[in-house]
């Protein structure tokens, strides 16, 4: 069975730390490693994180450059062969999940499961939400990412590519799956287990807009000038394509949109 370091990432957010922390101490599964990094929290983070440290194979409380830059400390701490980022406000989505994963036999470089994604207000938002795609391709990548609550990403491929551009303040675990996946033609696998639910309320899910106008400065920076020119005809209109997805979910809404596109009216900017 193969090891697995979870690592959870936190700052001043003790309720949604209580939340993750329950659901990784009452894991049916035990044999894992935890890491926890607390980037100085003011809160009660430290007194939670104290009180659970029989079950942390270790933690440390300071400042750091932002949530990437924790989980980079994370990741060097990792002795496990799949690293698994379940950060404060996320959590399994049972007390199996674990179980259930190490039975598998966990082959790709990248292994890639389900999510719910959930809010504070509505509960459950998707459930079962995963990819819409069965193997990965740039465009597919650009459009719908990849979440880290549902994907286990194998240590070595750190050491092989390098960790996370935290200067890439809501982008840097896509940038790192576009430099792996794509880029180094690392291998993707999927998994039917819904892993864990994903709290949707965070910085790269508040701004669907901003996500994607800073996804577009990533892939111009990593992506050569010859791909990219065939993409920049497709990405001006980015965020139109999501919206369209959901239209063609909503017909009535889809023939209006259809009326007013055919009169030049531009419905989305």
């Amino acid at each position: 069975m193969p090891k697995i370091s979870i690592i959870t990432v936190n700052k001043d957010n003790a309720v949604g730390l209580k939340k993750t922390i329950n659901s990784i101490v009452n894991q049916t599964y035990t044999d894992y490693e935890w890491i926890v990094i607390d980037a100085a929290s003011k809160d009660e983070s430290v007194d939670l994180i104290k009180q659970y440290a029989p079950h942390i194979s270790y933690w440390v409380s300071e400042p750091d450059g932002g949530i990437y830059a924790g989980m980079n400390k994370g990741i060097m701490k990792a002795t496990g062969e799949y690293v698994y980022f379940l950060n404060s406000g996320d959590s399994f989505v049972n007390n199996e999940v674990l179980q259930s994963i190490v039975d598998l036999s966990l082959l790709g470089d990248v292994v890639l499961g389900k999510i719910n994604i959930c809010s504070d207000k509505k509960g459950i938002i998707k459930k079962d939400y995963m990819v819409p795609y069965s193997d990965i391709t740039l465009f597919s990548l650009y459009l719908y990412g990849i979440p880290h609550q549902a994907s286990l990403i194998k240590r070595t491929l750190f050491d092989e590519c390098g960790l996370y551009d935290y200067t890439c303040k809501i982008n840097a675990d896509w940038k790192f799956f576009a430099e792996v996946l794509i880029l180094r033609n690392k291998t993707l696998q999927h998994i039917p287990i819904t892993i864990a639910n994903y709290d949707a309320t965070g910085i790269s899910s508040v701004n669907k807009q901003q996500l994607l106008r800073d996804r577009q400065e990533v892939f111009n920076n990593i992506i050569p000038e010859r791909i990219r020119k065939d993409y920049d005809k497709v990405f001006p209109h980015y965020y139109e394509v999501y919206r369209i997805e959901w239209l063609l979910k909503h017909r009535i809404f889809y023939k209006i949109y259809r009326m007013l596109t055919s009169f030049g009216i531009r419905c989305f900017k």
